[in-house]
């Protein structure tokens, strides 16, 4: 992980906070910070924030989902490879999503443990990029594809291509999609 630098503020709340959580928390000071600074360096907030999180991830098993094979393919999702920056891409096919049919056939549990799923491999994805290119990697692009719906969707009078493609290039400007390579 890059060293990235802290105010005096925050080296002395870390050092505070560390004292609270390390026995539940061990991430490095580099992770433990951003916990401080979603709640303005109040500790006693960032505290409650982070045993909130972990029970969470307990709860819903979250640590157990990498090996977790859900029952059926629930919304299909690609993970299309690396932008100029080394940044994860990933198309979601939403027009294809049953997102409804679950709900209605009593699948949203293990939907929901899919999406968590599919979630912990994109953090894994930009961690792994991180490391190949040796620098924090905290950010990813997601490409919505509405598939047979594309053609007919209009915003603003824009095709959605051209909308999603400039909303891509606000995240990340040197990602270009398939269709305008």
């Amino acid at each position: 992980m890059a060293s990235i630098s802290f105010t005096k503020e925050e080296e002395f709340k870390l050092k505070e906070f560390r004292s609270r959580v390390h026995l539940i928390y061990s991430e490095p000071d580099e992770i433990l910070v951003t916990w401080l600074r979603a709640r303005d360096l109040n500790v006693d907030r960032a505290e409650q924030m982070l045993r909130r999180h972990l029970i969470w991830r307990k709860n819903n098993q979250i640590d157990t989902l990498k090996n977790w094979i859900p029952p059926k393919c629930f919304f299909p999702v690609l993970h299309a490879g690396h932008d100029l920056d080394g940044c994860p891409i990933f198309l979601l096919p939403i027009g294809r999503w049953e997102l409804r049919a679950s709900i209605e056939n009593g699948d949203i549990v293990p939907a929901l443990r899919y999406i968590y799923q599919y979630l912990e491999k994109v953090i894994s994805a930009c961690r792994d990029a991180g490391v190949y290119q040796g620098k924090d990697v905290e950010a990813f692009a997601i490409h919505l594809t509405p598939s047979q719906f594309q053609r007919e969707f209009q915003w603003e009078g824009e095709s959605l291509d051209v909308v999603l493609y400039s909303r891509t290039k606000i995240i990340n400007p040197r990602f270009q999609p398939w269709f305008q390579r």
